[in-house]
C-alpha cells in the first residue's frame, strides 16, 4: 500500500487521510505511516481518491499498463497489483467466510503475514501463513511457543486454521501489534525524547525478555525490526512495545533446526553454533544501544568481534552512566556476556527504578 501513498502529493494525502480520521500532522512520510498501522482497507482507499488522474499517476509509479479508460477498471487494477502474494483462491475460499483480508504486512523467508479482519468479531488480526512444506513445522513451533507465552511485551496467538485436505498448511491468528519498528523509531522520532522515557520504554523490552527466557524460551531473532511500539503517537511512556516474530524461537532444550541470522544483530557466535539466551541478550543489547543513542552500531561482521570498536562507538553516543551497563551485554565473548534476561534484568534495575520516579515527578 505503500506504493499507492507515496504517488500522491501530501496535500492530497491529508484530504485523504481526513476521511479516515487519520490524524494528518507530521511530514509525508509520518502520514504515510499512519496510514500503514491504520485498518483502512485498499479498496475503500482507492475509492475515496477522488481525482481519476491521481490513479492514473499510481498505475504509472506501479508500472501498470496499459492503461485503461475506466475508473473502476483503474481501481481494479491497482487492487490486483497491490495483493499480489496473497492467499490464492482456494486459500481464500477456506478462510473467506471467517476473515476479511485487508493488506500484506510482512513477507519472509518463514512465510507472509496479512493484515485480516475476523468477520463475525470484526477484530482486527495478523494472519501468519505459508504455502511451503518444509515450513510447516517452523510454523508449528512457533504455534506451541507463542500459545504458552502470556505477557503483554509479546504478540499474542489468538487461534490457529488449518485448511482441509492441506496437511502442511497452518495458519497463525495473531494479535495485529499497530504501531512503528524500533528501526522506524530511531529514524522518525527518537531525538525529541529524554532519557528517562528512553529507558521505560527499554524496561518493557528487559520485561519481555525477562518473561520468555524465564520460561527457557530462545527468541532467536531479535532486531529493531522485530520489536513493535504502539499505539502510534507521540508519547513514549504510553506506549507499549512488543516482540514479534517468534518463528526461529525455540525451547533452550530443543536440538535446533533453524537458525536466522541478521547480520547487523547477531551474535558472534552464532556464526558457528544455535541461538541461545546468551545470544539473545547480545541482540537485545543492540536493539537498545541504537534505540537510546539513536545511531545505528554495527556496519558488518567483523565489527562485532572488536570490542574497542564497540566501546568507542557507546561511548561517543550513550551518556556515561549507562555505557558499562550496555557493554556487559555487548561483549563479543559469550563466557563474559551477561548470560540471560534474567541477569540483564537485575543488571538496569537501579537505572530504572530512578527513572520510574523522575517520570513520575514529571
Amino acid at each position: 500500500m505503500r506504493e499507492i501513498l507515496s504517488a500522491l502529493t501530501q496535500r492530497k494525502l491529508i484530504r485523504l487521510a481526513r476521511k479516515f480520521y487519520i490524524p494528518v500532522g507530521g511530514k509525508t512520510e509520518d502520514l504515510i505511516s499512519r496510514f500503514l498501522t491504520s485498518y483502512a482497507p485498499i479498496k475503500m482507499i482507492l475509492e475515496n481518491i477522488e481525482n481519476k488522474d491521481d490513479l492514473i499517476i499510481i498505475c504509472k509509479s506501479l508500472r501498470i499498463s496499459p492503461l485503461p479508460r475506466k475508473r473502476q477498471d483503474l481501481e481494479d487494477l491497482i487492487y490486483n497489483k497491490v495483493i499480489e502474494g496473497f492467499p490464492n483462491n482456494d486459500l481464500i475460499e477456506c478462510l473467506g467466510s471467517k476473515y476479511q483480508f485487508i493488506r500484506n504486512l510482512a513477507e519472509g523467508g518463514q512465510g507472509k503475514v496479512l493484515l485480516a479482519r475476523e468477520s463475525i468479531t470484526e477484530r482486527v488480526v495478523a494472519v501468519k501463513y505459508s504455502q511451503l512444506p518444509e515450513v510447516a513445522s517452523i510454523l508449528q513451533r512457533e504455534l506451541k511457543i507463542l500459545a504458552s507465552l502470556d505477557h503483554r511485551n509479546i504478540e499474542r496467538l489468538y487461534t490457529f486454521e488449518l485448511v482441509p485436505k492441506r496437511p502442511n498448511l497452518l495458519f497463525l491468528v495473531l494479535e495485529y501489534c499497530a504501531g512503528i519498528t524500533i528501526s522506524d523509531s530511531i529514524s522518525q522520532h527518537n531525538k525529541q525524547l529524554n532519557w528517562e522515557v528512553k529507558i521505560a520504554v527499554f524496561r518493557q523490552a528487559l520485561d519481555g525478555l525477562f518473561y520468555f527466557h524465564s520460561n527457557d524460551i530462545v527468541h532467536g531473532d531479535i532486531s529493531s525490526g522485530n520489536i513493535i511500539l504502539s499505539p502510534p503517537n507521540y508519547k513514549y511512556d504510553n506506549w507499549l512495545l512488543k516482540y514479534i516474530d517468534f518463528g526461529a524461537a525455540r525451547l533452550g532444550s530443543e536440538p535446533i533446526t533453524t537458525t536466522v541470522k541478521n547480520e547487523r544483530y547477531s551474535a558472534p557466535e552464532l556464526r558457528c553454533g544455535p541461538p541461545t539466551l546468551c545470544s539473545d541478550v547480545f541482540s537485545l543489547s543492540v536493539v537498545m544501544t541504537e534505540f537510546l543513542g539513536n545511531f545505528f552500531l554495527f556496519d558488518n561482521e567483523k565489527q562485532k568481534n572488536d570490542f574497542d570498536f564497540i566501546n568507542n562507538n557507546v561511548q561517543k553516543h550513550i551518556p556515561e552512566k549507562y555505557v558499562n551497563l550496555l557493554l556487559q551485554g555487548l561483549h563479543p565473548d559469550p563466557s563474559i556476556r551477561v548470560k540471560n534476561g534474567r541477569k540483564l534484568y537485575d543488571l538496569w534495575q537501579k537505572v530504572i527504578n530512578e527513572s520510574d520516579r523522575i517520570l513520575k515527578i514529571v
